[in-house]
C-alpha cells in the first residue's frame, strides 16, 4: 500500500494480547466453553469462561486474566514465573474462580495458575506480600486437551462450594447466634453451635494435644461473643496457654476476668491458675509473689486441680535436677517427693487423672529400668573379661530385664484400659513405649558397633521391637 505519511504503530503488548486470546479460542472445545471477551474498562479481567454441560449453559464461570509475554524460561521444576502488579492480583482475587493464563508465543504454548492458589502460597512464603508492588506468578500447569479435563472440574468443584456455602449461610440465617465463616477453609457455622462446643468439649481437646484446633476454630469469633460464654473463652485461653502462646493467653484471661464471668467452682479455679501460670512465665511475678498467690491457691482449689498443680511442680523440680546431672541427695529428695505426690494423687479424681498419675509413675520409673539394664550390662561386660563375678552378672541382668519386661506390661496394660475412658492417655502410653523400645534397640546397636555386646541377629531385633529385652 502507498504510504498516506505517519501512521499509528500498533505495539508489541497489543500484538500479544490478540494472539492470546486467538490462542485461547483455538483450544478451547466449543462444546465445553464459552468465551466471553470483557475488555470494556478492563481493570484487570479480560474475559469469562462459562462451562457447557451437554450444550446446556450453567452460568458456572472463571474470570480470567490473560498474559501474553515473550522470552520466559521454563525453570528446573517446570515453571514459569511472571510478574504482575500487586494491585491486579487483589482485584482479581474478588472475582469468581479466578485465573491467570499465559500465552508464550515463541513455544505456542498456554499456562494456567489459579490466583486463589498463588495466593494461598505467597501467604506461606511472604506474608507481607500485599506491601510489595509486584508479585510473581508461578504457572505449572500448560493447558492441553487432557490438562483443560482437570480446568474443567476445578472451576465446577470452586462453582458448588460457592453454592454450598450461599445456601448454608441462607440456612444459618434463622439461627440465633452471628454466621461465621473461617476464611482459610470456608466452613459455615453458626457462632451460637461454635461456642457451645468450646463450652462443653475446649479443655478435653486441648488435653487430647488438639490445642492448635481449639484456637483455629475460634479465631473467626468476634471477642464479645466470645466472652459471652465465659466457659468457651476459658477453654481459648486455656489453649494458648499449652501452646505456650503466653501473650495470647494472658490477653483472654485479663479479658475475660474484666467481664465478670459466671463460672463453676472447677473452673473459676482454673482461670486464677491458668493467670498465676500465665503471669509468671512472662516473668509477672517474682518468685516470692509465686509461691504466695500459689499457696493461696492450693488452699482453695479443689482437691482435683491442686494435686495435678502440686505435681507438675514436683515433676517439674525432679526434672530441673535430673538435667544438671546431679544424682546426688537432691535427685533422689526430688524423686521422693514427686512419687508421694503422685501417690496422694491416685486417690483423688476422676478415672483421666487416675491414668494421667500412672502413666507418670511409669515415666518416672522407665529411668530406674533404663538404668538397671546398663548397670547389669555394665557387669555382663565386666564378668566376660573376668573383671567380676559371672554368677552375679547374670542374676543381674536377669532381675534387670525381668524389670524391663514387667514396665513394658504394665505400660501395655495402661494403654489398653485407657483406650475407651482416656484416648489420649492411650496415645502418649503408646508413645512412651515405642521410645523405650527404639531406645533399647539403639543402645544395642551402639554397643555391638563398639565392639562389647553381641552383633544383632535378624530375630534378636524383631524381639526388640515387639518389646521383649
Amino acid at each position: 500500500m502507498t504510504t498516506q505519511g505517519p501512521l499509528p504503530i500498533v505495539d508489541e503488548g497489543r500484538v500479544l494480547q490478540q494472539e492470546s486470546i486467538h490462542a485461547l479460542n483455538a483450544i478451547l472445545p466449543p462444546r465445553d466453553y464459552i468465551f466471553r471477551d470483557e475488555r470494556t474498562e478492563d481493570y484487570g479481567v479480560d474475559g469469562s469462561l462459562e462451562l457447557l454441560v451437554e450444550g446446556k449453559a450453567t452460568n458456572i464461570r472463571a474470570q480470567i486474566q490473560l498474559k501474553g509475554r515473550s522470552n520466559t524460561i521454563v525453570k528446573q521444576d517446570g515453571s514459569v514465573s511472571v510478574q504482575v502488579r500487586t494491585r491486579n492480583l487483589n482485584y482479581l482475587l474478588n472475582g469468581i474462580c479466578p485465573l491467570y493464563v499465559l500465552y508464550r508465543p515463541e513455544a505456542r504454548e498456554l499456562r494456567a495458575a489459579f490466583a486463589r492458589d498463588e495466593w494461598k502460597r505467597l501467604e506461606q512464603v511472604n506474608p507481607t506480600w500485599r506491601d510489595q508492588d509486584t508479585v510473581t506468578i508461578q504457572f505449572r500447569q500448560v493447558l492441553t486437551s487432557e490438562t483443560l479435563v482437570k480446568l474443567n472440574e476445578r472451576i465446577s468443584q470452586d462453582a458448588q462450594l460457592r453454592r454450598s456455602v450461599d445456601e448454608r449461610v441462607n440456612c444459618h440465617r434463622s439461627g440465633t447466634g452471628q454466621i461465621v465463616i473461617d476464611p482459610k477453609t470456608l466452613q459455615v457455622v453458626d457462632s451460637k453451635e461454635l461456642l457451645n462446643l468450646m463450652a462443653q468439649m475446649g479443655q478435653s481437646l486441648t488435653n487430647s494435644g488438639l490445642a492448635r484446633v481449639v484456637v483455629e476454630r475460634a479465631r473467626p469469633i468476634r471477642t464479645s461473643d466470645l466472652l459471652a460464654v465465659p466457659a468457651a473463652a476459658l477453654a481459648v485461653a486455656y489453649a494458648h496457654f499449652h501452646l505456650a502462646h503466653y501473650y495470647d493467653a494472658s490477653a483472654a484471661l485479663r479479658q475475660l476476668i474484666l467481664s465478670k464471668p459466671v463460672l463453676d467452682a472447677n473452673s473459676r479455679s482454673l482461670l486464677e491458675i491458668l493467670h498465676i501460670s500465665t503471669r509468671r512465665m512472662l516473668s509477672e511475678l517474682d518468685d516470692e509473689r509465686y509461691e504466695r498467690e500459689m499457696g493461696k491457691w492450693l488452699a482453695n482449689a479443689p482437691p482435683e486441680l491442686a494435686i495435678q498443680q502440686e505435681i507438675a511442680d514436683a515433676w517439674s523440680a525432679h526434672t530441673k535436677v535430673v538435667s544438671t546431672l546431679d544424682m546426688g541427695p537432691n535427685y533422689e529428695r526430688t524423686k521422693t517427693r514427686l512419687k508421694e505426690v503422685l501417690e496422694r494423687g491416685k486417690r483423688i479424681g476422676s478415672p483421666l487423672a487416675r491414668y494421667t498419675i500412672e502413666l507418670q509413675e511409669l515415666t518416672l520409673l522407665q529411668h530406674e529400668v533404663s538404668d538397671a539394664l546398663i548397670d547389669a550390662q555394665a557387669l555382663r561386660e565386666f564378668a566376660s573379661r573376668g573383671q567380676g563375678d559371672a554368677h552375679h552378672a547374670r542374676v543381674r541382668l536377669r532381675e534387670s530385664t525381668t524389670a524391663a519386661t514387667d514396665w513394658l506390661n504394665r505400660l501395655k496394660a495402661l494403654a489398653d484400659q485407657a483406650r475407651v475412658e482416656a484416648p489420649q492417655i492411650h496415645c502418649e502410653a503408646l508413645l512412651l513405649r515405642t521410645h523405650a523400645v527404639l531406645s533399647k534397640a539403639m543402645q544395642l546397636q551402639l554397643e555391638s558397633q563398639a565392639g562389647y555386646g553381641l552383633p544383632l541377629t535378624a530375630t534378636e531385633i524383631d524381639a526388640v521391637y515387639a518389646g521383649i529385652y
